[in-house]
Protein backbone atom coordinates (compact mmCIF):
# COMPACT_ATOMS: atom_id res chain seq x y z
CA UNK A 1 0.00 0.00 0.00
CA UNK A 2 1.11 3.52 -0.71
CA UNK A 3 1.68 5.95 2.10
CA UNK A 4 0.00 9.34 2.13
CA UNK A 5 3.31 10.98 1.19
CA UNK A 6 3.72 8.65 -1.82
CA UNK A 7 0.18 9.47 -2.98
CA UNK A 8 0.83 13.20 -2.70
CA UNK A 9 4.08 12.85 -4.65
CA UNK A 10 2.35 10.76 -7.31
CA UNK A 11 -0.40 13.38 -7.73
CA UNK A 12 2.18 16.17 -7.93
CA UNK A 13 4.16 14.42 -10.63
CA UNK A 14 1.04 13.32 -12.52
CA UNK A 15 -0.36 16.84 -12.40
CA UNK A 16 2.88 18.37 -13.60
CA UNK A 17 3.19 15.90 -16.47
CA UNK A 18 -0.49 16.26 -17.45
CA UNK A 19 -0.17 20.06 -17.45
CA UNK A 20 3.05 19.79 -19.46
CA UNK A 21 1.42 17.56 -22.08
CA UNK A 22 -1.48 20.01 -22.41
CA UNK A 23 1.06 22.78 -23.04
CA UNK A 24 3.59 20.77 -25.07
CA UNK A 25 4.88 23.78 -27.01
CA UNK A 26 5.62 25.63 -23.78
CA UNK A 27 7.27 22.54 -22.26
CA UNK A 28 10.22 22.90 -24.62
CA UNK A 29 10.83 26.36 -23.19
CA UNK A 30 10.22 25.34 -19.55
CA UNK A 31 12.83 24.27 -17.04
CA UNK A 32 11.49 21.27 -15.15
CA UNK A 33 11.89 21.86 -11.41
CA UNK A 34 14.53 19.67 -9.80
CA UNK A 35 12.03 18.52 -7.17
CA UNK A 36 9.77 17.09 -9.92
CA UNK A 37 12.74 15.38 -11.60
CA UNK A 38 13.73 13.78 -8.28
CA UNK A 39 10.18 12.56 -7.65
CA UNK A 40 9.96 11.07 -11.15
CA UNK A 41 13.25 9.21 -10.72
CA UNK A 42 12.36 8.00 -7.22
CA UNK A 43 8.99 6.75 -8.43
CA UNK A 44 10.34 5.18 -11.63
CA UNK A 45 13.21 3.34 -9.94
CA UNK A 46 11.29 2.35 -6.80
CA UNK A 47 10.08 -0.93 -8.28
CA UNK A 48 12.03 -4.10 -8.70
CA UNK A 49 12.37 -4.25 -12.47
CA UNK A 50 13.05 -7.99 -12.50
CA UNK A 51 10.29 -9.62 -10.43
CA UNK A 52 10.15 -13.38 -10.39
CA UNK A 53 7.16 -15.60 -9.76
CA UNK A 54 7.18 -19.38 -9.54
CA UNK A 55 3.95 -21.35 -9.55
CA UNK A 56 4.61 -24.85 -8.26
CA UNK A 57 1.97 -27.29 -9.40
CA UNK A 58 1.91 -30.63 -7.64
CA UNK A 59 1.04 -33.92 -9.34
CA UNK A 60 -2.58 -33.85 -8.17
CA UNK A 61 -3.21 -30.35 -9.49
CA UNK A 62 -1.42 -31.17 -12.75
CA UNK A 63 -3.72 -34.17 -13.21
CA UNK A 64 -6.73 -31.92 -12.51
CA UNK A 65 -5.51 -29.46 -15.14
CA UNK A 66 -4.94 -32.16 -17.73
CA UNK A 67 -8.44 -33.56 -17.17
CA UNK A 68 -10.22 -30.22 -16.77
CA UNK A 69 -13.32 -29.52 -18.79
CA UNK A 70 -13.35 -26.81 -21.41
CA UNK A 71 -13.68 -23.41 -19.71
CA UNK A 72 -12.37 -24.56 -16.32
CA UNK A 73 -9.93 -22.00 -14.86
CA UNK A 74 -7.13 -22.42 -12.35
CA UNK A 75 -5.66 -19.46 -10.46
CA UNK A 76 -2.29 -18.98 -8.83
CA UNK A 77 -1.76 -17.30 -5.49
CA UNK A 78 -1.37 -13.52 -5.63
CA UNK A 79 2.07 -11.99 -6.03
CA UNK A 80 3.50 -8.47 -6.12
CA UNK A 81 5.28 -7.05 -9.19
CA UNK A 82 5.76 -3.57 -10.68
CA UNK A 83 3.90 -1.92 -7.84
CA UNK A 84 0.75 -3.99 -8.25
CA UNK A 85 -0.81 -7.22 -7.08
CA UNK A 86 -1.23 -9.95 -9.71
CA UNK A 87 -2.27 -13.54 -10.17
CA UNK A 88 -2.25 -15.96 -13.09
CA UNK A 89 -5.44 -17.53 -14.43
CA UNK A 90 -5.02 -20.40 -16.85
CA UNK A 91 -7.51 -22.37 -18.90
CA UNK A 92 -5.59 -25.54 -19.75
CA UNK A 93 -8.24 -26.75 -22.19
CA UNK A 94 -9.31 -23.40 -23.59
CA UNK A 95 -11.80 -20.72 -22.65
CA UNK A 96 -13.41 -20.06 -26.04
CA UNK A 97 -14.42 -22.22 -28.94
CA UNK A 98 -12.13 -20.57 -31.46
CA UNK A 99 -8.52 -21.44 -30.79
CA UNK A 100 -9.42 -24.18 -28.32
CA UNK A 101 -6.37 -26.28 -27.43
Amino acid sequence: MSTYQEKVEQYLVSGFIRNSIDNANELLLTVIPLSIIRLIFEWYFSYDLTPTFVWIIDATQLKEMKNAEFGKAFESQKFAAFGGEWYLRVYPNGDREQGNV
